[in-house]
């Protein structure tokens, strides 16, 4: 028996670039769908209510 799941979904929260650059690298190749990032705080809250 096979089952569907619903994809996972991630926003990205840091403030190094670099660092938000290789967790979505790693996160992506393994099947995550990122779909924002963000590096200061009020940007995470306004890109985690508009994904």
């Amino acid at each position: 028996m096979s089952y569907r799941t619903a994809p996972v979904k991630v926003f990205i929260a840091d403030d190094s670039t670099l660092i938000r650059d290789r967790v979505a690298a790693m996160l992506g190749a393994s099947g995550m769908t990122i779909v924002g990032q963000a590096e200061k705080p009020q940007g995470s809250i306004d890109g985690i209510l508009a994904a």
